[in-house]
């Protein structure tokens, strides 16, 4: 394949990315990991830094449009981002002990079983009753209430010890395989926390911030970064992040978590299976 057909073809796919990344707050390295590893060719380790790399730009593109619409959740964001952070920077340093094959069975097995939680047994979220969750500590027990720049409101309650745990071990998952952790993150928050989908995509974008610089600064670190297929990358997503997060509010939740589901049991087959 000569360079700058493989050049426009890596931006095609990064702009795919980073719109339905952007959409469904997964910052893209559920395609682009498959990409680098399967049809590029790199090493699952490479794939992984250079991905999570890139999804610092979706995060950044995405987070921008959705702090305008006024959908994301600061505070809760901010704790499952510097939790994921601290994983993330954990789960990095980890790849380098561990087996191409391995990282790719447990993304894949992982996103296999929040995939088919979000089609098959994902519950409609309301947006007028504070919803009915897990919650491992009542002290720690905050509702929640966003009204966005259309006035459509928001109400929930979350336990913040048990997202800040689930965070941890989410980023420490993200930064082996090389992704944001949205493809795991989304479905805590909608199925576990109980947090409204749009309000999870918009707040798991902003997270995606902390988790992709902690991660990345490790890849760069140990020279898991590909150039100059990266430049490519971080073009398409960062525009395709800004595209998705304004399609995303256009679409209903319930259409929108099964949205999400199918793609991430594509994406998990495909991982699992590599002739699927």
């Amino acid at each position: 394949m000569y360079p700058t057909v493989e050049s426009i073809i890596t931006l095609v796919v990064a702009l795919g990315a980073g719109v339905i990344g952007g959409m469904l707050g997964l910052g893209g390295g559920f395609l682009i990991v498959p990409y680098l590893s399967l049809f590029l060719g790199l090493p699952m380790q490479k794939a992984a830094g250079t991905s999570l790399f890139t999804t610092f730009f979706t995060s950044l593109s995405a987070t921008l449009t959705y702090a305008y619409q006024r959908r994301i959740d600061y505070v809760v964001g901010i704790i499952i981002g510097l939790a994921a952070a601290f994983g993330a920077f954990l789960g990095a340093y980890l790849t380098q002990f561990l087996s191409s094959n391995i990282l790719r069975i447990i993304f894949g097995v992982v996103a296999l079983y929040a995939g088919f939680n979000m089609v098959f047994k994902g519950r409609k979220t309301k947006t007028k009753d504070f919803s009915k969750n897990f919650f491992l500590l009542e002290t720690f027990v905050y509702k929640r209430t966003l009204i966005d720049n259309k006035r459509e409101r928001f109400e929930y309650s979350v336990d913040l010890i048990v997202v800040f745990i689930a965070s941890f071990a989410i980023g420490l998952l993200a930064g082996l395989i090389g992704i944001r952790g949205g493809s795991l993150e989304v479905p805590f928050l909608t199925l576990v926390a109980g947090i409204p989908i749009h309000v999870s995509i918009a707040t798991t974008v902003f997270m995606g911030i902390f988790c992709s610089s902690a991660g990345s600064i490790v890849h760069f670190i140990l020279g898991n970064i590909s150039y100059p297929t990266v430049v490519f990358l971080c073009i398409g997503v960062f525009v395709g992040g800004h595209l998705g997060a304004r399609t995303s509010r256009k679409i209903k939740a319930g259409k929108l978590r099964k949205i999400f589901g199918f793609i991430i049991l594509i994406i998990a087959l495909r991982m699992i299976i590599p002739f699927f």
